[in-house]
């Protein structure tokens, strides 16, 4: 889950080691980078940073997280004919609605309580992003650097289907029910800040040098709220 959500992972490289190690996280990270799903991204600070190498080897590890997703949660239901058609609908008629619908039903309402100990928006963008790049309509981007800012998610039309008539902007939070109203704590954010905040953030990418001018993408804010709730706003 780490390495999935920062793209990467601090660590050292072990030189040798047996299979019955494997449980110790550091030869794990080796093993990982032995097999070429890691590779050397550079020197921080005297710590070595690992990093995924490109765009195939992420998708990997997408996909595996959305197993591990399916294998702890049984109530989850999968409908690879729903599922296609809604991103089908995002693109060509530009409806996230559907997609959005189809992955809080079928997947994010049915976590069980143990993955919600540690839910957060990085884990809704990871179940998004699966579905996504299993549609083959786009080519989703997570964490692209813009002015100022990261892109959450960057739905960019595969070359090969250029009558895709836009691409999108994705700003994705969440909001624990019990805070939907109010703040509890320093950590907890109302519904209303992370919508202003989504607003913010969607302003700044619409006008940063990658996407100034251009008439073909389009913003939207997806707030999930609790497991069984969500909000779709466009800028």
């Amino acid at each position: 889950m780490e390495i999935t959500e920062e793209n990467g992972i601090y660590a050292d490289i072990i030189l040798k080691f047996s299979i019955e190690q494997l449980h110790d996280n550091e030869n794990f990270i080796s093993l990982l980078f032995y097999m070429g799903l890691l590779t050397i991204d550079r020197f921080d600070g005297g710590r070595l940073r690992l990093k995924i190498p490109n765009y195939s080897i992420r998708t990997v590890y997408w996909e595996y997280i959305m197993r591990l997703t399916k294998d702890r949660n049984t109530e989850i239901l999968t409908d690879n004919v729903a599922q296609t058609d809604s991103v089908w609908e995002l693109a060509y008629n530009g409806n996230p609605a559907p997609y959005i619908e189809y992955m809080s039903k079928n997947i994010i309402s049915r976590l069980s309580n143990r993955d919600l100990q540690n839910f957060d928006e990085k884990y809704i963008k990871l179940l998004l992003l699966n579905g996504l790049f299993q549609s083959k309509l786009f080519v989703p981007i997570t964490e692209m650097e813009v002015t100022h800012g990261y892109t959450d998610i960057y739905l960019k039309r595969n070359h090969l289907l250029p009558d895709i008539p836009c691409e999108w902007v994705w700003e994705v939070k969440y909001v624990k029910k019990g805070d939907a109203e109010n703040i509890e704590t320093q950590y907890a954010t109302s519904l209303q800040e992370k919508r202003d905040e989504a607003v913010m953030q969607l302003t700044r990418y619409r006008d940063s040098h990658l996407f100034a001018g251009r008439t073909d993408v389009r913003y939207l804010s997806v707030i999930f709220i609790g497991k069984d709730k969500y909000e779709l706003k466009e800028l």
